[in-house]
């Protein structure tokens, strides 16, 4: 069964959001990433800020249309929402079947946390910790 999703990335360097549909966003974000778009070209990098998994493609394409007419207020509210497959430190949550439940387990480097000098220090020790090593993480059927 293809899963269709809507996506929103973000690009620090220039303070602009982009959302967009597909159904692979994290094959979609490295597209980004290398220059393969037209508009995303010279804006990056970027990073993944919103995915969202919706019924079908019509569903996906009409919530993208959606939210291009979105202001950044909502976008931020957004993010927030439980609808969000994107966890608290930008880490993608590793898709699953539906109905089923996630359990991460890892051998966490507790000292590389608290000497953590910022948010960023720890987002980043996140996302090696589990984006790069998928072995860590044990999908519960």
């Amino acid at each position: 069964m293809i899963r269709h999703y809507v996506y929103i990335i973000y690009s620090p360097s220039h303070d602009v959001y982009y959302k967009g549909y597909s159904t692979d966003y994290l094959r979609r974000l490295e597209q980004h990433n290398a220059g393969k778009t037209t508009y995303t070209k010279n804006k990056g990098p970027w990073k993944l800020v919103y995915a969202e998994e919706l019924g079908s493609k019509k569903e996906a394409l009409i919530k993208e249309k959606m939210l291009k007419r979105q202001h950044r207020q909502y976008l931020l509210w957004l993010f927030k929402q439980k609808t969000n497959l994107i966890g608290s430190f930008g880490i993608p949550v590793p898709a699953r079947p539906r109905g089923s439940q996630v359990r991460v387990t890892a051998c966490l480097g507790l000292a590389e946390i608290q000497t953590a000098k910022s948010s960023q220090e720890i987002e980043s020790f996140f996302y090696t910790l589990i984006i790069q090593d998928y072995n860590r993480i044990v999908l519960d059927k």
